[in-house]
């Protein structure tokens, strides 16, 4: 450094300033940086906790639903057999001549294309 004030000790100086003015513009930044990274940590958690809450209860709710279908099969399945004994019973099969061959085809062809879908 120049101990005399000559114009080059004068450039010098107003360079160690302008540095100097950077490095704090650079280190209010990062105090900066760290309290928004400070203030966001519980918002965080938070998040993380919903999302992880969120995640639960659509699982809850996936079971729920296939509990219900899985209900409502067996019911349908129930009352399907039960018409079946019905029908069978009481001889109520002869309805099925007054249907045309080709209903009775396409019933068979959608139940079929039905159990192969399920």
């Amino acid at each position: 450094m120049c101990a005399n004030l000559s114009p080059k000790c004068e450039r010098h100086r107003s360079e160690l300033l302008r540095d100097d003015t950077a490095n704090a513009d650079r280190l209010k930044a990062a105090a900066s940086a760290a309290t928004k990274a400070a203030a966001a940590a519980p918002l965080n958690a938070t998040l993380a906790a919903a999302r992880t809450d969120a995640a639960a209860a659509f699982n809850a709710a996936s079971v729920a639903l296939v509990d219900t279908q899985v209900r409502t099969a067996s019911l349908l399945a129930f009352f399907v057999g039960l018409f079946s004994i019905f029908i069978g019973l009481f001889k109520v099969g002869s309805v099925m001549n007054l249907m045309s061959p080709p209903v009775i085809s396409g019933f068979q062809t959608a139940a079929s294309i039905t159990c192969v879908r399920a």
